[in-house]
């Protein structure tokens, strides 16, 4: 039976956060729309970094702007944006 390597696929632990989200992980995580997300870009409300072609997030970014959604629509955040 062969080993599992340290770092390898079949050894990380699903616990563990991401250094960084990309969009599709951001849309995994929250109940938002793409659209919503692009809108909160634009309008300077979550900070992106292209690296390449995709673009991620700070995951400690993305939690922090959520819960300011949430506690701004009285603590039921919804897809829209307050």
């Amino acid at each position: 039976m062969p080993t599992k390597k340290p770092g390898s696929a079949a050894a990380v632990n699903p616990a563990v956060e991401p250094v960084a989200l990309d969009i599709r992980g951001v849309l995994a995580r929250y109940p938002i729309g793409r659209s919503t997300l692009y809108v909160e870009m634009r309008e300077g409300r979550l900070r992106a970094t292209k690296v390449g072609k995709r673009t991620l997030f700070d995951p400690r970014d993305i939690a922090a702007w959520w819960n300011a959604q949430r506690d701004a629509s009285g603590g039921a955040a919804s897809g829209g944006v307050a």
